[in-house]
């Protein structure tokens, strides 16, 4: 009998598979349909690491330091990000604008072919499991959002109608706009617990954040922290002092990806951003912390903005769980908005920083604890701010702050850390409850 084996390419062979997981269909079901051998289907999936692997990628092939991942790895983060975030406020992209997008991102990929273009998004979706997450072709009708169900980062608020019914509730999605939510669409998890968080546009001086039941379970061990839950935890669980504020992760967030997608260009990085600092008073606070989530990573940046309106050289200092983080392609995006605007807010013409980098101690075991280690020092920090009644000099102080006494680190888990940010949650959860 004649040995016969398919000839299919890489591309090919991860479309079998995301087919396969996406429909959840049996192996035997899914080599039927395929029309290949049982044998050569489990091949496949045995490889499936090895054929979505940035390795594949030939203009990734890049010389990076030992220990290092290959660059796309960074660039990819921001691109999954972007997808992550379009389809929690229920817009769906397709393959092309994903494309789009990681052209300006991803070193190499714009003066590709359309087939080497296609060959690397198909690897892309595969290894960052993003088949749920996209829609395969565009959408034909102008004018429309393609929605999917909203999940439980949109937050979805009830509506009356003028006659006092109750009519279907508006999702309302990070750009403002309002998209009414269709009776087909699935209920939303649960509400935990709420609050009214600050907010420095123009137009806007709070803003309702809420936590559910679904964003709770990214605090359950072996689970990244959900940026509802990270929010929530800045406003309600860390006290600060009144020469101190704390950022949430939207900040940074926002900066890096008009920073990227303006071509590192800071005026018009500014220009499209600076709705979010518009009236933030700058020259209030000794003080101001950022978390940072770039590389699908979670560090903290602390800034002292008074000094460089005082014509003082002001310090940046970066703590990080891991020393994962490339500092300098923070101070470039971060300080250079602080920068903008301290000129057009002050007419402070030159900002010169100086730069430190901390790692906490100990430092995370595990990829996923970065958020939990991030908040943890993020505390820590205003503890220390609080008990010196602002007169703190963070520089001299912040490698003690972030490291854990050796008597402690025994009992310093990153397990017992979120078990008790689900108690703090459950506590305000319980009052809000007995409150109504």
């Amino acid at each position: 009998m004649e040995d016969w084996t398919p000839n299919h390419t890489i591309a090919e062979r991860i479309e079998f598979l995301v087919a396969l997981e996406r429909n959840k269909w049996s192996q035997e079901e899914a080599s039927e349909r395929f029309g290949i051998p049982r044998a050569t289907l489990l091949g496949y999936i045995a490889a499936k690491d090895d054929l979505s692997s940035t390795e594949s990628d030939s203009w990734s092939r890049c010389v990076a330091r030992p220990g290092l991942p290959p660059p796309t790895d960074s660039s990819e983060a921001l691109i999954v990000a972007l997808v992550k975030q379009r389809d929690s406020a229920g817009i769906l992209l397709c393959r092309g604008e994903i494309i789009d997008e990681s052209a300006s991102v991803i070193r190499g990929l714009k003066g590709k072919s359309t087939s080497a273009q296609n060959s690397w998004l198909t690897r892309f979706i595969a290894r960052h499991k993003l088949a749920s997450h996209i829609r395969r072709y565009p959408n034909k009708s102008k004018g429309k959002v393609y929605l999917k169900n909203p999940t439980s980062t949109c937050r979805v608020y009830p509506k009356k109608q003028e006659d006092g019914s109750e009519a279907f509730p508006v999702v309302i999605l990070d750009g403002g706009a309002c998209v009414t939510k269709s009776s087909h669409m699935q209920a939303v998890s649960p509400l935990v617990c709420e609050t009214m968080a600050p907010c420095f546009r123009p137009d806007q001086e709070v803003y309702n954040l809420q936590v559910t039941e679904r964003d709770l379970e990214s605090i359950e061990p072996n689970e990244w922290l959900n940026d509802s839950v990270l929010l929530y935890f800045i406003r309600e669980f860390i006290d600060a002092h009144s020469s101190t504020y704390n950022f949430d992760g939207q900040l940074f967030g926002s900066i890096f990806m008009a920073y990227n997608t303006k071509k590192r260009n800071m005026a018009k990085t500014h220009e499209a951003v600076r709705g979010i600092t518009a009236t933030f008073p700058c020259a209030k606070y000794t003080a101001i912390l950022i978390p940072v989530c770039m590389d699908a990573h979670w560090s903290l940046i602390m800034q002292n903005p008074v000094l460089a309106i005082d014509g003082l050289t002001p310090d940046m200092l970066h703590v990080d769980s891991l020393q994962y983080h490339d500092t300098g392609r923070i101070e470039r995006a971060l300080c250079g908005y602080f920068r903008t605007e301290a000129l057009q807010k002050y007419n402070i013409k030159k900002i010169t920083y100086k730069v430190n980098c901390h790692n906490t101690n100990p430092r995370r075991a595990h990829s996923y604890d970065c958020g939990i280690f991030m908040l943890y020092f993020m505390r820590e920090v205003n503890k220390a701010i609080v008990r010196t009644t602002g007169k703190l000099i963070l520089p001299l102080s912040i490698a003690n702050i972030c490291s854990v006494p050796k008597t402690d680190r025994a009992h310093f888990k990153s397990g017992t850390l979120r078990m008790g940010y689900v108690k703090l949650f459950r506590n305000v959860q319980a009052l809000q409850i007995e409150n109504k």
